[in-house]
């Protein structure tokens, strides 16, 4: 039986499971048989940094989930949420996105998507942003990796905009109830960001009337993939390393952003 069969049956990829297999098969299988290893200090440092870019932009409240109707009313209250404040305020950050790519269901979560300030473009930039241990550019294989993380989320992205959405496939395939009735916790939960909802039949009409708004928001071609090093002794101080775009059909570079890396 397949790994895939095995450990993802009735689960959505995520993108990081395809760039953890890109970095190292191994690595990738240890992982799936035995469960990650414990966080180092520089993993922990590096999370921290993400959740304080977050806190940033967005706040997220805690909810209790009973089921996966009310996992995926969360992921998708969260993705309307992420949508507007990027339409009224011009940036979102930890934005959930999803969909198939060639045939398999995938899930992933975007640092940050931002638009372009100039006022001539409206194609929303899409950012990733890494920690680094030290100040130095990362080597060629990291930055491929990146720049395969940065085209999966581009990908889910302009197809969830461009109304691509596979509805039934998506009830079908995670075996959802569309009639489900949502508990008081969550039902508060998405009253509180301004939605009303009873049912994940009502969530999911909020999510096809949303992405049929956005068709306008296709992403650039080019990515950009953010570098910074957290002090680990004190974690709310940082280094910017730099940022770089990167072409999303190509793996060659345009101009820098920041001008330290080519990618």
């Amino acid at each position: 039986m397949s790994h895939l069969a095995r450990f993802r049956e009735r689960r959505a990829l995520a993108v990081t499971d395809i760039t953890a297999t890109e970095w190292c098969e191994k690595q990738m299988e240890f992982v799936l048989e035995h469960r990650k290893p414990e966080r180092t200090e520089a993993m922990k440092a590096g999370l921290d940094r993400h959740a304080q870019l977050e806190d940033e932009v967005v706040r997220r409240g805690g909810v209790a989930i009973r089921s996966a109707e009310e996992l995926w009313s969360i992921r998708i209250t969260d993705f309307l949420v992420g949508t507007n404040q990027l339409m009224f305020e011009g940036i979102t950050r930890e934005i959930p996105v999803f969909g198939v790519v060639e045939g398999l269901w995938m899930t992933g979560i975007v640092d940050e998507i931002r638009l372009p300030r100039n006022g001539i473009s409206f194609q929303p930039i899409l950012v990733d942003t890494k920690t680094r241990r030290r100040p130095k550019c990362p080597p060629e294989a990291q930055k491929r990796n990146g720049r395969l993380q940065m085209m999966c989320y581009k990908y889910l992205w302009d197809n969830l905009i461009a109304e691509k959405f596979p509805a039934e496939n998506f009830f079908s395939y995670f075996d959802l109830d569309p009639r489900y009735l949502l508990s008081d916790d969550v039902k508060r939960y998405i009253t509180s960001l301004g939605f009303n909802a009873k049912t994940f039949e009502d969530v999911s009409k909020y999510f096809k009337i949303t992405c049929h708004t956005l068709w306008w928001l296709r992403s650039q071609e080019q990515l950009l993939l953010r570098q910074m090093i957290p002090y680990l002794k004190n974690t709310n101080s940082l280094m910017m390393l730099g940022g770089s775009r990167i072409k999303s059909r190509k793996s060659s570079a345009s101009g820098n952003d920041h001008g330290s890396l080519n990618l």
